[in-house]
């Protein structure tokens, strides 16, 4: 994303070092608690706490909860991709639901993508407060749901789980310039090893969320809206610790690049499954493509400045090769987005009407 990352990332990540610093020392006392009490402690979180760790807690759960079962369903061979489409399937929204929110979150999802694409096609950098301004002023049109049936969903499932591609590969572009900025070994294990659910992953999360939630009320982050929710802002960390953790697993030699990027796309397909069925405005989405790899990707930094001095000098020395990995799956992503379009085109669906032509 061409902005000024290294201007937020300054202001963001004292605060996060805090937080991770305070986690990592905690000593015997549980995630939950320690959590209300950095909430509760902070002036501008203290009046809400308690809610705030009631749903941060509840939200990293479903996360670890949805990427777990994409594991277990890829483990049966089947994508991610038919993974969301069942998700979707299986939740409690009706029909008409179903049809109105997935027609909406593509449009909204798509707008965000195409600004998001378009940006790092541009060299100038941009103002990313006033682009996500503009993204959120604009109204998504109305859709008849009863227009539609399940089978009709079926290019609205696929274009979604590739739209949540675009999203989680673009949250693994760690700039250059982190590496110049100073560090602070405040964990002495490699947290790459760490899989969803433990208890180290669920604090790493947590706090990560605290990080972001507490900046944002500070106003630090101000291209992040106001209304964003606190659950949208926690599956955007809980990508950001499973972008840095893959990048972590790459450069240390234990995976691949294409297979650390569908990892992170398995983790952007839960994120934006808790999205589609907790109720999260379809509005709200189109800033995500945008404000959701800059969050991953500030994350992630911070874990790696936080991290052992070996691994930090490995993640620095391997990341731009985990780019250009990632430049080539972008544009299979957008070549998969067309097809879904044309396909849905060349069969007349009714989903056609709903559905976002980016390319």
């Amino acid at each position: 994303m061409a902005f000024d990352f290294l201007d937020m990332f300054k202001t963001f990540a004292p605060t996060a070092k805090e937080i991770f610093k305070s986690f990592a020392t905690k000593g015997d006392t549980d995630n939950v608690t320690w959590l209300s009490k950095v909430l509760a402690e902070n002036e501008h979180t203290a009046n809400e706490a308690d809610s705030l760790t009631e749903e941060i807690f509840s939200t990293v759960n479903r996360f670890n909860a949805n990427l777990r079962s994409i594991e277990q369903a890829a483990a049966a061979h089947q994508s991610k991709e038919q993974w969301l489409k069942n998700f979707i399937e299986n939740s409690d929204l009706t029909e008409q639901q179903k049809n109105e929110y997935l027609a909406q979150a593509n449009m909204a999802l798509g707008r965000g993508n195409q600004v998001m694409l378009n940006a790092l096609q541009n060299p100038t950098t941009v103002d990313i407060t006033e682009t996500v301004n503009q993204l959120t002023e604009q109204n998504l049109p109305e859709v008849n749901g009863g227009a539609m049936n399940r089978y009709d969903r079926v290019y609205l499932d696929q274009q979604l789980a590739l739209q949540a591609d675009l999203i989680g590969s673009q949250g693994m572009m760690i700039p250059d310039e982190v590496s110049e900025m100073p560090s602070e070994e405040i964990f002495q294990q490699d947290l790459s090893e760490e899989s969803a659910g433990s208890s180290l992953d669920e604090g790493l999360k947590l706090a990560a969320t605290a990080a972001l939630k507490i900046s944002h009320a500070a106003g630090k982050i101000p291209f992040l809206p106001k209304n964003m929710p606190v659950s949208a802002i926690t599956n955007i960390a809980c990508v950001g610790v499973e972008s840095f953790k893959n990048i972590g697993r790459v450069v240390t030699g234990k995976i691949s690049p294409l297979q650390a990027i569908e990892n992170v796309g398995r983790a952007s397909v839960a994120a934006i499954a808790d999205f589609c069925t907790t109720g999260l405005p379809a509005k709200l989405l189109a800033p995500i493509p945008v404000v959701g790899p800059a969050l991953s990707v500030a994350v992630g930094a911070v874990l790696t400045q936080c991290s052992p001095q070996a691994i930090q000098e490995k993640i620095y020395a391997g990341i731009n090769t985990v780019k250009k990995v990632v430049n080539t799956v972008t544009d299979t992503v957008k070549n998969g987005l067309a097809n879904v379009v044309e396909k849905a085109t060349s069969f007349a669906s009714k989903a056609v009407n709903f559905l976002v032509n980016l390319f």
